[in-house]
């Protein structure tokens, strides 16, 4: 597929092969300027499409949580450029030149209006793509996520230098992910990500995804675009997060007109895995 232009919202012409709309295309592997994307599509009812984030792959958003989300909507996962199956695009440096990205992927897969969920560096994604792209996603869900920009609260520096880390472990990671005490939680995910086919992610994917997320906190793009967003959009966040923590949705919620906000107390950063039925229930509440 084809990265698209900002402001575009579907495929440029030549590449579609429909006379009534551009849910088709030819495939164009290796022709300069496209990238290869692995996704997997499945379920049935409206679009959801999810956004991983840093150090995260496919497998990351758990066989349960993909399962329940089966039962309501088409779901669609992939690897963000550069990771997991995904191929390199040495164009996409960063959070907004990846959205383009997703856009093009979305628009590939002819998703209609679909509802864009975006965790942690997935989320600054996904709110890139709102911007960028308006009318191509539907509604946003920001899990765990900020964005970012010199205002944001930043991750605390030993989960930033785990997520960084192209060493580090799922059983490891999942340090990051539930506070402390929520040991069940890591064992669960980690149960659950050990049932989707392995995507282990190189060192070069790991350190890539850092200097995206650095850059991401850095940059001021997305944070300065928030007022203009026009579109449905749910900040969920644990309480106890401390890689995206709490005051990072807050401020989503100031700054995005009618923004809805769900807290989930005691949670980490994967908040909606940890209270994975009563976000379910939420989202189905959301996109009705």
């Amino acid at each position: 597929m084809v990265p698209l232009a900002v402001g575009a919202t579907t495929l440029p012409q030549p590449l579609a092969t429909s006379s009534t709309a551009t849910t088709s295309t030819v495939l164009q592997v290796d022709t300069p300027g496209t990238v290869e994307v692995a996704f997997r599509e499945f379920g049935s009812g409206p679009d959801l499409l999810l956004v991983p984030g840093e150090h995260a792959s496919m497998s990351w958003w758990g066989s349960t949580l993909l399962a329940a989300l089966a039962q309501q909507y088409t779901v669609v996962t992939f690897d963000l450029p550069g990771t997991g199956y995904s191929g390199p695009d040495p164009g996409a440096r960063t959070v907004g030149q990846v959205a383009d990205v997703v856009a093009g992927l979305s628009a590939s897969l002819g998703l209609t209006s679909p509802t864009v969920l975006g965790w942690g560096l997935g989320g600054q994604v996904a709110l890139a793509l709102a911007e960028r792209h308006p009318g191509l996603a539907g509604r946003l869900v920001l899990a765990d996520t900020s964005a970012g920009g010199p205002s944001a609260v930043r991750s605390s520096p030993g989960d930033a230098a785990l997520l960084a880390s192209p060493a580090a472990t799922y059983t490891e990671l999942s340090a990051a992910l539930d506070p402390p005490a929520s040991l069940a939680a890591r064992a669960a995910w980690t149960a659950s990500v050990a049932r989707i086919p392995s995507d282990v992610l190189a060192a070069s994917s790991v350190a890539r995804d850092a200097a995206l997320q650095a850059s991401a906190w850095a940059e001021g793009a997305v944070a300065s675009g928030l007022s203009q967003l026009s579109l449905p959009v749910l900040v969920v966040v644990g309480s106890l997060d401390t890689v995206f923590p709490l005051a990072d949705s807050t401020q989503l919620v100031a700054s995005i007109r009618d923004a809805k906000e769900l807290v989930f107390p005691g949670a980490g950063y994967a908040s909606i895995l940890q209270d994975e039925p009563q976000f379910v229930l939420a989202l189905g509440k959301f996109t009705s």
